[in-house]
């Protein structure tokens, strides 16, 4: 199975370490969930999107500072990327920017959050129980570092996930597609990195709330795997 990267941003200012990138980070968390997994990244902002859609391929489309409503040229031909996928229903993971603007691409709104900044580990309701089940805590607990939220799904979405926070919290459309807000390739050390070293939009007082809750681990490697087999 190959996974196609569509990079919206590769944070190489934020980045801890010089052994570390945002490739590396994702590849690495699907990869610990199934070995095989090969990948091929794609920068979107400088206008590199595939040329061929392969039938059993995998688009991801991860984090990015950007948002996913802007009018940038390059964001205009990626909503159209994302609209020609869903028509072949080819197969779609959304991560943070990425579940943002496959929302956007399809139907759906995204709006900066009334209630702010979301950061650290949050956890979300899953709505279908049975699918709750199939994580160890039943919720879906994923790391967070995001202000637009997705406030309408797209008309052929089902809601996945909910918090009171950030209400959509993750959603599906039809078999190929399954979106989060939260980064299941996020580890608790890089989350306390950019909090400690990066979050200079937020108060202290709130940079330590978001640090308190790194105590508690995240389900990222259930989530990653979850998905994987959603699309299978």
């Amino acid at each position: 199975m190959k996974i196609n990267v569509i990079l919206c941003d590769i944070f190489e200012d934020i980045m801890p370490f010089e052994n570390i990138s945002y490739n590396s980070m994702i590849a690495d968390t699907f990869k610990s969930v199934n070995n095989n997994l090969k990948f091929e990244f794609f920068e979107a902002f400088a206008r590199d999107l595939p040329d061929i859609i392969e039938e059993d391929d995998i688009f991801l489309i991860p984090g990015s500072r950007y948002e996913a409503y802007s009018d940038a040229p390059w964001l205009v031909e990626l909503r159209h990327f994302i609209q020609d996928l869903h028509e072949q229903k080819a197969k779609m993971i959304g991560i943070c920017f990425g579940h943002q603007i496959i929302a956007e691409a399809l139907g759906g709104r995204v709006e900066k959050a009334v209630v702010g900044f979301g950061l650290g580990l949050r956890d979300a309701d899953i709505v279908d129980p049975t699918i709750g089940k199939k994580f160890s805590s039943g919720k879906l607990s994923l790391l967070n570092y995001h202000e637009d939220q997705v406030v309408i799904i797209p008309p052929e979405a089902k809601l996945l996930a909910s918090s009171n926070f950030c209400p959509v919290e993750a959603y599906t459309i039809g078999k190929h597609i399954i979106c989060t807000q939260g980064h299941p390739e996020y580890d608790t050390n890089y989350m306390r990195y950019l909090l400690r070293n990066h979050a200079n939009e937020v108060s202290e007082i709130h940079k330590m709330k978001a640090l308190k809750t790194l105590n508690t681990p995240a389900n990222s490697k259930e989530i990653a795997s979850y998905m994987l087999r959603f699309l299978e």
